[in-house]
């Protein structure tokens, strides 16, 4: 059995390594694990505030420490101790409670029990009795936590929950209440507002063409606003991180709002110009049809904010396209004389390189092989919106009047205008047509067809017309044009210089 601190026959022995010790050390016969003699040891020390019988208390009064590995120093000399200030009267104190000879034999340092991680007790043979685990325990696999770290406990001031509520404090909790029961049905009458607001904005566009110069603002601050808002909130999964805190979560609904406005605005305005733009005949009205989903979804706020504004792709994609149907009414309105042709490849082109500049920094268009690539995709988006002109609307051209008739009047318009014919009653037929346009940049061409056959035609003198901005168009298909059968349905296309369709007149001839 190990011998204590206090016991006479422990105290007898020599001490190791002193003049005349020739005593072997000591062997803990039960428990075969050689123990070298203490130099000097007290009673365990207490670590303040944790004592015998206290929940976490250790023997030795050692507090447990959870999730670090402990192994004790190895034994032997230790000169360096006294410089340190030594060990503490019961050999285990901090620096400066006691210290021991350089020449005595450093004994072991017990140290905290390590919980919840396991340790091996080999380490600990030569630690003192009452330090060491019990042989044949299971220590070293246990890694069951059993005793909680400490945690900071929170401050029980008085919150403002424990105030007595004021009469706004129960206005605001009321009102809180009311918006979180009746959240879904605000949303929607929210929807329903930005829906007549848009409903204005289109009947104010329907005033004048020069209202359009004001979309150069709208895009502006729709740009920076898009800019700014992806730069403090982020795209996907960071934007719900960074709106989880109350401020935070307020600047996004405030940014959203005025970014909703902003496309609300300037796709509600686009939507008179396009429709007047468009022809039902031609199949020119895709254009329309898209702008105006884009318009609705503008003002449905959970879309916008969750699915719009969610990924910085969608959202570039989003302004990419308002800000095609802008430029192709901005630019006419600032520069009225430039041809409808060039206005919309240059939209196109304008539109593609701002969506990439979202996502490529001007610093990567420093190097040659990507300000080449960047400079290949404008160009082909280009090409391809060339070949695709007669299905876009030549926006901000209006088809007035349009017709076919038998015969012209002085004032040049149409005796009479037809729908259908019957073939006994065939002559020469006139078609006269008022375009609305913005400069004096474009010019027009009417184009017969029978059954998708082109027919020669000749351009018919006729008055211009009064209105202030509008050309007229007048030609003739002379008798002897038509086919040897001329039943079925004809077209009188209005076409640009670049072939795109301002509108088209259907007429059918019958048995």
């Amino acid at each position: 059995m190990v011998k204590g601190p206090g016991d006479p026959a422990h105290a007898a022995q020599p001490q190791q390594g002193a003049p005349g010790a020739a005593a072997p050390a000591a062997v803990d016969v039960d428990r075969t694990i050689p123990v070298p003699p203490p130099i000097h040891v007290e009673p365990p020390r207490h670590v303040p505030g944790v004592g015998a019988g206290q929940p976490g208390a250790q023997p030795g009064g050692y507090t447990p420490l959870v999730g670090q590995a402990y192994a004790p120093g190895p034994v032997g000399p230790a000169p360096a101790v006294a410089a340190r200030g030594g060990y503490g009267p019961g050999g285990y104190g901090p620096a400066g409670q006691g210290a021991q000879p350089p020449h005595q034999v450093r004994p072991p340092q017990p140290g905290p029990v390590v919980v919840g991680q396991g340790y091996n007790a080999a380490p600990f043979a030569n630690a003192p009795a009452g330090h060491r685990p019990p042989l044949g325990s299971s220590v070293a696999d246990d890694n069951d936590v059993t005793i909680e770290p400490a945690t900071r406990h929170k401050n029980h001031a008085a919150t403002d929950d424990d105030k007595p509520l004021t009469t706004f404090g129960e206005l605001k909790l009321i009102f809180k209440d009311f918006l979180k029961k009746n959240e879904k049905v605000i949303w929607w009458l929210h929807t329903a507002y930005a829906l007549s607001l848009g409903a204005f904005v289109a009947t104010f566009a329907q005033k004048g063409f020069e209202r359009a110069r004001m979309l150069t603002l709208s895009l502006a601050a729709a740009w920076l606003l898009v800019v700014f808002f992806f730069r403090f909130f982020g795209t996907g999964t960071k934007q719900d991180f960074m709106t989880a805190w109350p401020g935070m979560r307020r600047r996004f609904f405030v940014m959203t709002y005025l970014m909703k406005n902003l496309f609300q605005g300037m796709l509600f305005f686009l939507l008179p110009f396009y429709w007047k733009s468009s022809s039902v005949e031609a199949k020119t009205y895709t254009v329309v049809g898209f702008l105006a989903a884009c318009a609705i979804l503008s003002t449905l706020d959970l879309v916008f904010d969750r699915v719009l504004f969610r990924s910085k792709l969608m959202a570039s994609l989003f302004y990419g396209l308002t800000l095609f149907g802008c430029a192709n009414l901005v630019i006419p309105a600032l520069l009225p004389n430039t041809p409808i042709l060039v206005t919309y490849l240059v939209a196109t082109g304008l539109s593609i390189a701002t969506f990439f500049l979202f996502h490529v920094p001007f610093s990567t268009l420093k190097k040659p092989i990507a300000a080449g690539a960047f400079g290949a995709v404008i160009v082909l988006g280009v090409l391809f919106a060339y070949s695709a002109r007669r299905a876009m609307p030549p926006v901000p051209l209006t088809l007035k009047e349009a017709g076919v008739g038998p015969s012209l009047r002085e004032d040049g318009s149409l005796s009479m205008e037809i729908r259908t014919l019957r073939t006994g009653e065939v002559g020469d037929l006139f078609a006269v047509t008022d375009v609305q346009v913005v400069g004096n940049a474009e010019h027009f061409k009417h184009v017969w067809r029978h059954d998708k056959k082109v027919l020669s035609h000749e351009t018919a003198e006729a008055a211009p017309a009064s209105g202030k901005g509008v050309v007229r168009v007048a030609s003739r298909l002379p008798k002897g044009e038509l086919p040897s059968d001329p039943e079925g349905k004809y077209t009188v296309d209005v076409l640009t210089d670049g072939e795109q369709i301002v509108g088209r007149v259907v007429f059918e001839i019958k048995p």
